[in-house]
């Protein structure tokens, strides 16, 4: 009888420890998953303010090239990752909105390369969405902690 005792301890004490891993590989899962979550939506939030200066810099400064050479790919990616980490619905909805405005304004920018109101109107409009893309993130982002 006490090894029948020894066994069903044994085998007891290999289950919790079995259900402790599982459970701490889940946590590790989830925390990787939200600094991953958190590194796109900063690498977003940093490529629209370079965006922006990069505007600002061919408007203002009349330097050329800037926009063209801003990491386009680079956003597209991490805007790519970041609907595939949520399925909230209000952080998809801003980044299809960040990336709308990004569109107008880069395909107004450099199609036109003058100042304008319509060139106001598409800077505030982009200026708007990256708030609300940087309001939403934050929201997902302190949820998954």
């Amino acid at each position: 009888m006490g090894e029948w005792l020894t066994l069903l301890a044994t085998m007891a004490g290999a289950g919790i420890a079995l259900a402790g891993q599982a459970a701490l590989h889940r946590r590790e899962q989830r925390v990787h998953r939200a600094d991953l979550f958190l590194e796109q939506s900063a690498t977003v939030v940093a490529l629209a303010d370079d965006f922006q200066s990069r505007v600002w810099e061919e408007k203002t400064l009349g330097v050329t090239g800037r926009v063209e050479a801003w990491d386009l790919a680079g956003c597209a990616l991490a805007l790519a990752r970041l609907r595939i980490l949520s399925d909230d619905q209000s952080l998809h909805q801003a980044i299809n909105q960040l990336a709308r405005a990004g569109r107008e304004l880069g395909s107004y920018w450099l199609r036109n390369r003058a100042d304008s109101d319509e060139l106001d109107l598409c800077w505030h409009q982009y200026k708007e969405a990256c708030k609300d893309f940087a309001a939403a993130s934050s929201t997902v982002s302190r949820a998954q902690r």
